[in-house]
């Protein structure tokens, strides 16, 4: 009597019914009202998100789809498919689906007659496997795993529908009465609740006086030797395919947590401080897997500093097959989170890799499969495993390759020439910065207490951009009593918030100060700035020193290098080194690439001969423009006149035109290769 017709319901709609419902928990409130709320962690990691059909399928196809070929149904039962995070089931579905078509076509070709207990032909003519044969297969190739046991159900019920399309009453009754058996199976054996990444070893380091309840439901450890003992003593799944979550592990459990001690113990290969969980996902996996691995994860993990233990593991303990890289296209509308598909084979022999990249920031359709084969849409590399290192993974074209070494080879690394480090940490930027002039001439501050604020926003290409904002600066006070009093009137109007901070409670700092000024003792040093994210380089100078960098900024100190400062913000402006670093930075959502420290450090800076006289010409004449964008942006930001700015941005273009042509000089650069900088600029 049920109003619903679940034989007609996709599994993209059951995956969205995941999305909708098992993402949610209902809570009694102290006033005895049900509230329906997002669980705790699915709220800090930001949704559950359904995989796309076509991703799926791609995924399917070159796992599954590899390992079926030429096989037959009895060589095809001993393939064990596994999702180890397989919440809605949309990718246990998919390979079930692919395992039902590939059996029906080879019953056809391989003659009906002789499988009339495998296949029938149905009312509208089609040919259909038979209830028994599709219990058959997905008893013995289909197994998934999930910590939240409301997905273990919702998977089970889709693969079971799946087992009932095409069926009617009249067809199941015939099943029924020729196998005297249950038209559904059960898949308790199959699809099983737990926790993929955290197994019994996590008990050898606890005192299990110290875990609640609450831990143990938590963390639900789960032993794959025992609950798959068969399949494990074989040597593991065929393939291992899934849409693992994406969170970072700290951020989301705190450092507290006792499954981030678990993860840390039982991966220190992976383990790298912050991490996100996919990252276990894709090592346990390989772990896992005798065949093949298909996964769609967050592509951060390709160019990561901290993912460095990752990419090492998985080029020892894997070969990688195919890796399509969506660059800045959304998978998961709405979600800004980049993703890629990596598909490897663990413990086979490492050879090319099939790179696919996503030239523009959409896809044309879906049909993923043919769209890899359109050159105008996908740029398509063949790179050799061995090329690979733990280094990020920026994969480039030969010519590319060819060009960045040459750039590489007539540079020298920017961390050996400058002092590169990070903005200081006030732990609260609202107390110590969002300080206006007004206040800093009322409390009378010295010219060493306070300084202007260089925000992400703020820092242009060569110049500061003032926003009025100004940050405290007490560090080198030594006594609180000493401040003016209207400082001292302020900070102790806080001082219940400073002294909550995790840097005062570790006795780090004093309630007075800021949690971690770094590079303190280089403050007074002329400096390049840059901002930690944004879609090409921008760094500027601080002329006289008066502004000052938090944890949204990267910071360039002078440290008594030959070279003139403004000389090395010329070339780090310049379109060569923009095209350089968008091999180097990790890329992010919207085309934003990071510029932390251990990034801009690698930017090959031409060191000069100044026993050279053309050498020492180029330098000084890059100088001399440089001072001259300087002088043209200040005027720029003065004029009132719109034909003065358009007057003074010409000549702002054309000064940047000519620091390009001399650096490409610098360089050595062919016709052909600038043309390729050219082309290759944001």
């Amino acid at each position: 009597e049920s109003p619903y017709e679940f034989s007609v319901l996709g599994a993209d709609i059951l995956g969205n019914v995941y999305e909708q419902f098992l993402g949610k928990v209902i809570r009694l409130t102290t006033g005895h009202q049900a509230k329906v709320e997002e669980k705790p962690e699915v709220k800090k990691a930001g949704g559950v998100y359904y995989t796309p059909v076509y991703i799926v399928d791609y995924i399917v196809k070159n796992t599954v789809g590899k390992l079926c070929e030429g096989k037959t149904p009895k060589q095809i039962e001993k393939l064990k498919i596994l999702d180890p995070a397989c919440g809605s089931g949309s990718f246990l579905i998919g390979a079930y689906t692919d395992l039902l078509n590939y059996h029906r076509d080879w019953y056809v070709n391989d003659g009906l007659q002789k499988h009339t207990k495998e296949i029938y032909q149905g009312t509208g003519g089609q040919w259909l496997l038979t209830t028994q044969e599709k219990k058959r297969i997905l008893l013995n190739n289909i197994y998934g795993v999930d910590i939240d046991s409301q997905a273990v159900e919702v998977t089970k019920l889709s693969l079971l529908l799946r087992v009932l399309e095409g069926e009617s009453e009249e067809t199941i009754g015939k099943n029924l009465k020729l196998f005297r058996e249950r038209a559904l199976p059960d898949l308790g054996s199959n699809i099983k609740c737990g926790n993929s990444l955290i197994g019994p070893d996590f008990y050898k380091n606890q005192q299990m006086s110290l875990l609640d309840e609450e831990d143990h439901y938590r963390i639900n450890i789960f032993d794959w030797d025992s609950e798959f003992r068969e399949i494990m003593k074989a040597g593991g799944f065929d393939a291992v395919i899934g849409n693992p979550p994406y969170l970072n592990v700290d951020d989301t459990w705190g450092r507290g947590d006792k499954r981030l001690a678990a993860l840390k113990a039982l991966y220190p290969q992976i383990y790298n401080d912050k991490t996100d969980i996919l990252f276990y996902f894709l090592a346990k996996a390989t772990q896992l897997s005798r065949g093949y691995v298909g996964f769609i994860v967050s592509r951060a993990f390709l160019e990561a500093y901290k993912a460095d233990k990752l990419r090492g593991y998985l080029l020892v303990n894997s070969s990688l097959k195919k890796l399509v890289d969506f660059r800045n296209f959304y998978v998961f509308p709405g979600v800004g989170i980049t993703t890629c598909i990596t598909v490897t084979q663990p413990k086979a022999k490492p050879g090319l890799i099939e790179v696919y990249k996503l030239r523009g920031d959409s896809l044309p359709s879906s049909n993923l499969e043919s769209l890899l084969s359109n050159a105008t849409v996908f740029e398509k590399l063949d790179i050799k495993q061995s090329q690979l290192d733990r280094a990020p993974w920026n994969f480039s074209s030969k010519a590319i390759q060819n060009l960045n070494g040459r750039i590489d080879g007539a540079g020298k690394p920017l961390g050996k020439i400058l002092l590169i480090g990070q903005g200081m940490q006030t732990g609260r930027n609202d107390v110590f910065g969002e300080r206006t002039l007004k206040e800093i001439k009322k409390w009378r501050l010295k010219t060493n207490m306070f300084y202007k604020r260089a925000s992400n926003s703020d820092i242009q290409r060569f110049y500061l951009r003032d926003r009025g904002e100004y940050l405290l600066f007490l560090e080198d006070e030594k006594n609180f009593d000493s401040l003016p009093k209207g400082v001292q009137k302020h900070l102790k109007e806080h001082s219940a918030d400073l002294k909550e901070r995790a840097a005062y409670q570790r006795g780090d700092c004093e309630w007075w100060k800021y949690t971690w000024p770094l590079h303190k003792e280089w403050h007074n040093r002329s400096k390049i700035l840059c901002p930690y994210l944004a879609p090409s380089n921008r760094f500027a100078l601080d002329v006289k020193g008066e502004y000052l960098g938090l944890t949204d900024t990267t910071v360039l100190f002078n440290n008594n290098q030959q070279e003139d400062i403004r000389y090395i913000l010329g070339l780090l402006n310049s379109k060569l080194l923009t095209f350089r670093f968008r091999s180097i930075g990790k890329l992010k959502s919207g085309g934003i690439i990071e510029y932390f420290w251990n990034s801009v450090s690698k930017l090959p800076v031409r060191a000069i001969d100044f026993s050279n006289a053309a050498d020492r010409a180029r330098h000084d004449k890059i100088v001399e423009l440089v001072e001259r964008m300087l002088d043209l942006h200040k005027q720029l930001a003065a004029a009132k006149n719109p034909n003065d700015k358009t007057r003074l941005q010409r000549e702002i273009e054309a000064t940047d035109r000519e620091i390009d042509r001399l650096v490409y000089e610098l360089y050595g650069l062919t016709e052909k290769e600038i043309k390729i900088v050219e082309t290759e600029q944001p």
